[in-house]
């Protein structure tokens, strides 16, 4: 995916909601041109909330599209605007909930 928040803000203009959630625990490990890295614990995600577009975006540290989910079909998005013309499949059905 790895699409910009901003490609969303270009488009779809500010969500109705903003909300924080974390994922399950995970460990990551890499290796780049500054050396190494590695994480354990859980990954924070930003999750956007479009009312009328029935959708909800969520986004990784870096601000990057991670998953969406959506009640309309990707078609319906298609014709609201150019950044959900790149929207692949969303990845799972159920709904996101923020954590306390």
């Amino acid at each position: 995916m790895n699409l910009p928040q901003s490609a969303f803000l270009a488009e779809w203009g500010k969500p109705d909601r903003i909300y924080v959630t974390t994922g399950e625990d995970i460990v990551k490990a890499g290796w780049g041109s500054a050396g190494g890295s590695f994480f354990k614990g859980k990954e924070t995600y930003e999750v956007w909330v479009y009312e009328a577009k029935k959708t909800e975006l969520v986004f990784s540290r870096k601000r990057r599209l991670e998953t969406w989910k959506s009640e309309l079909r990707v078609s319906e998005l298609t014709s609201q605007g150019k950044a959900s013309e790149q929207l692949p499949a969303p990845v799972h059905n159920k709904p996101l909930e923020p954590t306390r």
